[in-house]
């Protein structure tokens, strides 16, 4: 599992952080916030639909 780390909302900061073998950036709205409050997961495909991605709130425990 992929630990999240926040930063800053700069290229600076996402530059420090590093880009490992790419980086690309994903927006979420605010609906995708609520959604996410009430218990919903996002999913999406990432690397031109070579990975799926789920992003869910929790305490880590499935």
């Amino acid at each position: 599992m992929s630990d999240f780390k926040v930063i800053d909302n700069t290229a600076k900061a996402r530059d420090e952080f590093g880009h490992c073998y790419g980086s690309e950036i994903h927006e979420i709205s605010r609906e995708d916030l609520v959604a996410l409050l009430t218990g919903k997961m996002l999913a999406a495909t990432v690397n031109g639909d070579e990975y799926s991605i789920f992003i869910r709130l929790g305490d880590g425990v499935e």
